[in-house]
């Protein structure tokens, strides 16, 4: 991944406006709920802990000393953030005596074990020729929807270089517990509405009632998270003849009312409903399973929602 220099500044004006410059974990939107010795933990709480977590574990080649002093512009926030209003943030500098070429090659080489290295980049900020990697953690912890670790590497003079490590961490509010599919629901109906049409037809329906199918659809629906409040509202394309959505309802027997009806949509976060009453939404975050163990059963590899 290659980031544009207007993107890079867009990025690091935006982190600043946050206020997430801090060595310590703090919430970017509410500072003074942060403080786990004065209340028992929540997701916030939990959201904190991962971040410290995630610091600790940065790979960085040996001899580093901790160090703020001099920055480049390119190191003075993290270079990008989630589009979520619910996060916190904390980092730590380090200078190491190296070449830049040698500890970009070692980040780049290096994944802290447990995490996925995601992507990597290169960019020039006022002269500085800065290397950027993205790390995230395999698996998250309940109402944590996003996890990040970011490195970003500029040279300290002509034998050094500055080590910045960002941890970026979304939360969300616990999941209520009538959202989760219960035993007794053994039944999945699978239908596809075609949103653009007039009245909204039914297109293709699938009743499943095998177990060896129905219950990953299951629990891959029961492993979703809250879907966490965006900071900005992304535009969707328009819709057209082909748009469809998917209608998931969860059932005790075929002809018996649905406990919970999912809905995935084209552009939006997987719609929930309980026994007939609207329930947080949900997010398809890491590998969206759920979507597409629903394509599967309707015959496709992945969704078509047009």
């Amino acid at each position: 991944m290659r980031i544009s220099r207007t993107a890079c500044a867009a990025l690091l004006l935006a982190c600043v406006a946050a206020g997430c410059s801090s060595d310590h974990p703090t919430a970017t939107k509410n500072p003074s709920t942060t403080n786990a010795t004065t209340r028992s933990a929540t997701p916030e709480q939990a959201a904190i802990a991962l971040a410290d977590k995630m610091l600790n574990d940065a790979v960085v080649p040996a001899g580093k000393v901790r160090s703020a002093a001099g920055l480049p512009d390119s190191l003075q926030a993290p270079y990008q953030l989630p589009y979520t209003k619910q996060i916190v943030q904390a980092h730590r500098v380090w200078s190491v005596p190296a070449k830049l070429a040698d500890v970009a090659g070692f980040l780049h080489a290096n994944t802290p074990r447990g995490y996925t290295s995601n992507s990597g980049g290169v960019l020039t900020v006022g002269g500085v020729k800065t290397y950027f990697y993205d790390q995230q953690p395999r698996v998250l912890p309940p109402n944590v929807s996003s996890a990040q670790l970011q490195l970003s590497v500029a040279a300290d003079g002509p034998n050094a270089v500055f080590v910045r490590a960002d941890a970026t961490v979304g939360w969300t509010r616990p999941r209520p517990a009538d959202e989760f599919v219960p035993a007794t629901d053994r039944v999945v109906i699978v239908s596809v509405i075609h949103e653009f049409q007039p009245g909204k037809p039914l297109g293709k329906r699938v009743v499943l009632t095998d177990a060896r199918v129905v219950q990953p659809i299951v629990r891959a629906f029961n492993r979703l998270r809250v879907a966490a409040p965006p900071t900005i509202v992304h535009g969707c394309p328009p819709m057209g003849p082909r748009t469809v959505s998917y209608r998931i309802a969860f059932a005790a027997s075929p002809t018996s009312a649905p406990d919970i009806v999912a809905s995935i949509g084209k552009c939006s976060d997987v719609g929930v409903s309980v026994h007939g009453r609207s329930a947080p939404a949900l997010g398809d975050f890491i590998n969206a399973d759920f979507a597409n163990a629903v394509a599967h059963v309707l015959g496709l590899a992945e969704p078509h929602l047009g």
